[in-house]
């Protein structure tokens, strides 16, 4: 059974023993950065799927407007293809169906991720990194925020003491694996 603690004594702990800990890393972070969320790349891509499909200008429509969000996901319920409304395969299924190759999905993601500059809570996690407060974090982002401001943080730090934030995705998993058996702090996944 996990042991549960309060905010006052996680906040003791953590302040004597920091190393102990990892952090997680959510898309509220990447919004407050300026890059959209999943659901509002969803929202988008639906909106580009009904404009496409029913010739009305997507200047017209508006995604915070729930009149709106209606009236596509009542045309957009009408195709047999479709999975539904937060149905898990959603996003896949109007992502690919908006941007059919994989070279206009990757255009896509790359153009949401240059809108991002890291915000105040990636610049204080980069810094705790660099200075050994934080060893491992994990994230389902997909942009590089987090790289970035470590870089800069670790730009900060006399040369003998910068730590260089090392990173592991689904492509280099052996990373990972490598930087946890021979203790090569921070890490990125």
């Amino acid at each position: 059974m996990q042991k549960t603690i309060n905010s006052r004594e996680f906040a003791a702990l953590c302040a004597v023993r920091p190393e102990m800990f990892s952090w997680f890393f959510g898309a509220g972070a990447s919004a407050s950065a300026g890059i959209p969320t999943g659901y509002a790349m969803i929202a988008d891509f639906k909106k580009r799927l009904f404009c496409r499909q029913s010739g009305v200008s997507s200047q017209e429509v508006d995604t915070n407007d729930s009149m709106w969000v209606d009236r596509i996901n009542l045309f957009l319920s009408k195709r047999t293809d479709y999975p539904g409304i937060n149905h898990p395969s959603e996003y896949a299924w109007a992502f690919e169906a908006s941007y059919p190759s994989p070279d206009e999905r990757r255009s896509y993601i790359e153009n949401a991720i240059r809108k991002g500059t890291p915000s105040y809570a990636h610049r204080v996690l980069a810094s705790l990194m660099c200075t050994r407060h934080v060893p491992c974090m994990f994230t389902t982002n997909f942009d590089p925020l987090i790289e970035h401001a470590s870089t800069l943080a670790d730009q900060k730090l006399d040369p003998s003491r910068r730590v260089h934030l090392t990173v592991s995705a689904i492509d280099n998993s052996d990373r990972a694996t490598l930087c946890m058996e021979e203790s090569r702090w921070p890490l990125l996944v």
